[in-house]
Parts: C-alpha cells; structure tokens; sequence
C-alpha cells in the first residue's frame, strides 16, 4: 500500500489493519486468489458472516476498512469498480455510537500533578495536551517538535490516515520536553522515539504498549480514562475554550465533519442562540 497521496490514502499502519482484514476474508473465502475474485457477492457473504460476531460498529469499521481499500485499487487502476459499493449493511450511526467519556480540567490536573515518571507524563501530555492518538504518542520522535515554534508536526505515515497533523506545544508540554532532552545520555542515542527509546515493534499492534504503567497511574488517581479517551478530552476542552472546528481539525489531523460525526458531545450549549430572533 502506498503510505499516502493527495486522497489521503493509507498510512503504513493502517495498511497494517487493512492487511489482517483482507487475511480474515481470504481465510474465509479460501479460493480467492486474485484481485478479480473479490466480487460484491462474496463480500457480502462475508460482512454477513462478522455481522454474526461483532457489534455494528467493529462491522462498520471493517466494511470501512475494505472500502478505503477497494477505493485505492480502483484509483490506481487495478480495479474498474469498488465491489463494497454494491454491499448493504444494517443501518449505523456513527456519531450515536460514539464514546463520550471526558476528563474534567481538574482531574486531568491531577493526573498531571501526581505523575513522577517522565515518560508516563510526556504520554499524558501528549494526550492531554496534543490530542494525540495512542499510536502516535508511542511513535513520536523528538524531531516532531519544533521547540521554537511550539507546535508538533506530525507526519502523514506516523498517522491513522495520511494527513499530518499539527497540534500546538502549551508551556507545560514545552517544560517537561526540554526536562526530558536535558537528562538524555549523551550521543548516541539509540533511537529518536521519545517513549521507552530502546522498544523495537515486536508482535504487538503497538511499537510500545504504555497500558500498564498507564491504568496502574489512573487507577491510583481515581480515573477512569482510556488513551483515546485523552485525545477526546483535548477536543472537547479545546471547544469549550473557542477553539473553532476549523482550528481543531488542524490540531489533530481530522477534518470538521469527521469531528462532528466522532465527537458528538461537542455540540454543547452556546449563548449565542439567545440573540437568534432578537
């Protein structure tokens, strides 16, 4: 799969995802063996099959997961059309499903406050304070962060899709990074990732899973809190705050309907309504 392009394609590793989603279908439809064989028929016959096994948002997912998959073939002309195009799924709605659990501003201060490990803190920043995806906090690497600039670049193939993203560096994230580069050891270093440097990715979906040390934190605080439950947060507070759409959209690397469709619990009550008939 090509890491990106215009289209905003798939990031190598979301290929990944989509690779073991093709394997699960080959493994059920054990005679296809060409791009040709993956007719609506036999995808439908497969979405039924997880349809069976998984909630309709894992089902959404996957079908989305192909989509995206089919749509690139038939872009880059190894397909004439997009056989999901043609597969009928039960009725979704994704911004009714979506997770609404927030931090509160004062919890998050706790979290923060109580946190004495340096790279559990430089994950909660960077999910607090960044809206990071857990993938890419586990991948960020120091030359993401342009220090005189205070913002972060993300790039396109370190994302769940290849679009950058560009979060702003508050003060206490400047802090704590130029505490964390000043006690590096000295040159050179084994890698440039931030988080548990000397990690390679092994089996896991992860190059590092911080999930441990992460709910053990949380537990101790009183949190109930999962690491996409900290990019929700930094979304949400930002709007609570008159950051616009447009800005956060920039900030996290999703576009504005994808943030009204996933984040739901944003919409919240605006004064502004008020004036409407006045």
């Amino acid at each position: 799969f090509p890491s990106h392009d215009k289209a905003g394609n798939l990031a190598p590793r979301y290929a990944a995802e989509v690779s073991s989603r093709v394997k699960a279908l080959q493994a059920f439809h054990r005679d296809i063996r060409k791009l040709e064989d993956f007719t609506p028929k036999r995808l439908q016959e497969y979405m039924n099959h997880v349809a069976k096994r998984r909630s309709a948002a894992t089902l959404s997912t996957y079908a989305g997961q192909l989509r995206g998959l089919f749509r690139l073939l038939v872009e880059t002309r190894r397909l004439v059309f997009n056989p999901m195009e043609e597969v009928r799924l039960p009725a979704f709605n994704q911004a009714e499903h979506a997770r609404e659990n927030v931090v509160e501003p004062g919890k998050v201060r706790e979290l923060l406050d109580k946190c004495t490990d340096p790279q559990l803190k430089f994950i909660l920043l960077a999910g607090f304070c960044l809206g990071m995806r857990r993938n890419e906090i586990t991948e960020a690497r120091w030359g993401w962060f342009n220090i005189p600039a205070r913002v972060c670049l993300i790039p396109p193939e370190a994302r769940k899709r290849g679009k950058p993203a560009c979060p702003p560096l508050n003060s206490e994230v400047l802090e704590h990074l130029n505490k964390m580069r000043a006690a590096l050891p000295k040159p050179p270093l084994p890698t440039d990732y931030i988080v548990e440097p000397g990690k390679v990715q092994g089996a896991n979906r992860y190059r590092y899973d911080f999930i441990k040390p992460f709910n053990a934190h949380l537990k101790k605080c009183g949190v109930d809190c999962s690491p996409h439950d900290m990019r929700r947060t930094f979304c949400t507070l930002a709007v609570r705050n008159n950051a616009t759409f447009e800005q956060l959209a920039a900030w996290v690397g999703d576009s504005v309907r994808v943030l009204a469709a996933h984040y739901a619990h944003l919409k919240t009550y605006n004064p502004l309504v008020e004036n409407i008939l006045k």
